[in-house]
Protein backbone atom coordinates (compact mmCIF):
# COMPACT_ATOMS: atom_id res chain seq x y z
CA UNK A 1 0.00 0.00 0.00
CA UNK A 2 2.75 2.41 0.93
CA UNK A 3 4.60 1.57 -2.56
CA UNK A 4 1.70 2.33 -4.32
CA UNK A 5 0.71 5.56 -2.26
CA UNK A 6 4.54 6.49 -3.17
CA UNK A 7 3.97 5.82 -6.65
CA UNK A 8 0.97 7.93 -7.22
CA UNK A 9 2.74 10.96 -5.24
CA UNK A 10 6.00 10.79 -7.95
CA UNK A 11 3.15 10.10 -10.79
CA UNK A 12 1.60 13.60 -9.41
CA UNK A 13 4.83 15.39 -9.32
CA UNK A 14 6.45 14.68 -12.86
CA UNK A 15 2.42 15.51 -13.55
CA UNK A 16 2.75 18.74 -12.46
CA UNK A 17 6.43 19.38 -13.25
CA UNK A 18 5.27 18.47 -17.03
CA UNK A 19 2.78 20.91 -16.88
CA UNK A 20 4.86 23.80 -15.04
CA UNK A 21 7.59 22.91 -17.91
CA UNK A 22 5.22 22.65 -21.21
CA UNK A 23 4.88 26.53 -21.35
CA UNK A 24 8.79 27.02 -21.40
CA UNK A 25 9.34 24.99 -24.20
CA UNK A 26 7.64 26.92 -27.22
CA UNK A 27 11.00 28.71 -27.19
CA UNK A 28 13.46 25.82 -27.32
CA UNK A 29 11.47 24.09 -30.23
CA UNK A 30 12.12 27.58 -31.88
CA UNK A 31 15.31 27.36 -31.50
CA UNK A 32 15.52 23.60 -32.68
CA UNK A 33 13.60 24.68 -35.97
CA UNK A 34 16.56 27.09 -36.45
CA UNK A 35 19.43 24.53 -36.44
CA UNK A 36 19.81 21.48 -39.10
CA UNK A 37 17.94 18.17 -38.68
CA UNK A 38 21.63 16.90 -38.83
CA UNK A 39 22.59 19.10 -35.19
CA UNK A 40 19.56 17.83 -33.60
CA UNK A 41 19.87 14.00 -34.42
CA UNK A 42 23.34 14.09 -33.05
CA UNK A 43 23.54 13.74 -29.49
CA UNK A 44 26.22 15.63 -28.29
CA UNK A 45 25.27 18.92 -30.61
CA UNK A 46 21.60 18.07 -29.11
CA UNK A 47 23.02 18.54 -25.61
CA UNK A 48 25.11 21.58 -26.21
CA UNK A 49 22.57 23.44 -28.55
CA UNK A 50 19.55 22.97 -26.85
CA UNK A 51 19.44 21.18 -23.84
CA UNK A 52 22.35 23.05 -21.81
CA UNK A 53 20.57 26.32 -22.71
CA UNK A 54 17.25 25.06 -21.78
CA UNK A 55 18.23 23.88 -18.99
CA UNK A 56 19.34 27.47 -17.88
CA UNK A 57 16.46 29.20 -18.99
CA UNK A 58 14.00 26.96 -17.56
CA UNK A 59 15.52 26.88 -13.91
CA UNK A 60 15.79 30.71 -14.23
CA UNK A 61 12.27 31.14 -15.38
CA UNK A 62 10.65 28.14 -13.31
CA UNK A 63 12.91 27.89 -10.30
CA UNK A 64 10.46 25.93 -8.21
CA UNK A 65 10.41 23.45 -11.05
CA UNK A 66 13.92 22.25 -10.34
CA UNK A 67 13.05 21.36 -6.42
CA UNK A 68 9.68 19.35 -7.88
CA UNK A 69 11.66 16.51 -9.26
CA UNK A 70 14.68 14.65 -7.36
CA UNK A 71 17.35 14.67 -10.19
CA UNK A 72 15.98 17.27 -12.13
CA UNK A 73 18.61 17.20 -14.05
CA UNK A 74 18.97 14.05 -15.29
CA UNK A 75 15.18 13.86 -16.25
CA UNK A 76 15.09 16.78 -17.97
CA UNK A 77 17.98 15.72 -20.17
CA UNK A 78 15.86 12.32 -20.47
CA UNK A 79 12.82 14.47 -21.09
CA UNK A 80 14.54 16.33 -24.02
CA UNK A 81 15.82 13.46 -25.73
CA UNK A 82 12.69 11.50 -25.37
CA UNK A 83 10.84 14.77 -27.14
CA UNK A 84 13.05 14.98 -30.16
CA UNK A 85 12.14 11.02 -30.63
CA UNK A 86 8.67 11.01 -30.37
CA UNK A 87 8.02 14.78 -31.84
CA UNK A 88 10.27 16.04 -34.37
CA UNK A 89 10.84 15.23 -37.67
CA UNK A 90 14.81 15.75 -38.73
CA UNK A 91 13.65 13.18 -42.15
CA UNK A 92 13.56 16.70 -44.28
CA UNK A 93 16.02 19.65 -45.00
CA UNK A 94 14.22 21.74 -41.79
CA UNK A 95 13.46 20.12 -38.26
CA UNK A 96 9.78 19.63 -38.79
CA UNK A 97 7.08 18.56 -36.04
CA UNK A 98 4.66 15.50 -35.77
CA UNK A 99 1.09 16.54 -36.67
CA UNK A 100 -0.05 16.20 -33.37
CA UNK A 101 2.54 17.85 -31.73
CA UNK A 102 0.70 20.45 -29.68
CA UNK A 103 -1.75 17.64 -28.35
CA UNK A 104 0.72 15.18 -27.86
CA UNK A 105 3.68 17.71 -25.84
CA UNK A 106 2.19 17.11 -22.32
CA UNK A 107 2.28 13.63 -22.37
CA UNK A 108 5.82 13.24 -23.61
CA UNK A 109 7.30 16.01 -21.20
CA UNK A 110 5.77 13.60 -18.39
CA UNK A 111 7.18 10.75 -20.21
CA UNK A 112 10.45 11.64 -20.28
CA UNK A 113 10.75 13.01 -17.12
CA UNK A 114 9.53 9.59 -15.85
CA UNK A 115 12.61 7.94 -17.33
Amino acid sequence: MLGKLKAAAGDAATNKAASMLAPHINPVIEKMQQLSPKAIAHDASYTEKIIEPAMTTITAAAGGLTKLLPNFDEKFNACMFHLRNELLDLSGETVGLTPNFTERLPQVLAEGLKQ
